[in-house]
This record gives structure tokens, C-alpha cells and sequence, in this order.
């Protein structure tokens, strides 16, 4: 959730330049139903960064997930993505130390 904000957040401050806007709706449909199928948590802790953020009249929000996200919602956690997985959190946290 915390890269969906920072997404949310750099986006509006390009949309809205400068204006102080105190709150935004976002329509988080798609995401969730991305969330009831998705199998592999690799692939969902990153499709945040693959998703589409789009914006209609300035008041409405879309997060949608792009067809690279769905394409990968089967796929089965594997020894692979178990150890890429550990190796961001790892790095996440020594992030959040310095």
C-alpha cells in the first residue's frame, strides 16, 4: 500500500501543480479483484509498479492493472520468487534503518 500512495501522491502533485488538495477518490476495483485471484505474493507485492493510474476530470481515479499484472496471476510461488521476495523485504528494511 505504501507504493500505491507514493504513486497517488507524486501523480497529484503533477496533476493539481501546486493547488492543496486535501483529498482524492480513488476507484480500487480492478486491484481487488486482481487481489481475489492472484496466487504467487511476489507478483502481488509488486504490481503496484506495473499497474495504471488514470485520471478523469481530475476528481476520478482509476487504478487499473495492466495486462502484464494478469497475465501473471496463476503463476505459482517458486523457489525463485520466495527468494526474490526475501531479498526486497531485506532490502526495504535496510532502507527504512538508514
Amino acid at each position: 500500500m505504501v507504493h500505491l500512495i507514493e504513486h497517488l501522491h507524486q501523480a497529484s502533485v503533477k496533476l493539481h501543480q501546486g493547488q492543496e488538495v486535501k483529498m482524492i477518490s480513488v476507484d480500487l476495483s480492478d486491484f481487488a479483484e486482481f487481489i481475489s485471484v492472484v496466487q504467487n505474493r511476489f507478483i502481488f507485492s509488486t504490481c503496484i509498479s506495473r499497474s495504471k493510474l488514470s485520471v478523469e476530470d481530475s476528481r476520478r481515479w482509476y487504478l487499473q492493472m495492466t495486462s502484464n499484472n494478469w497475465s501473471r496471476t496463476h503463476e505459482k510461488d517458486t523457489d525463485t520468487t520466495t527468494l526474490a521476495y526475501g531479498v526486497k523485504e531485506m532490502l526495504q528494511r535496510q532502507k527504512f534503518l538508514q
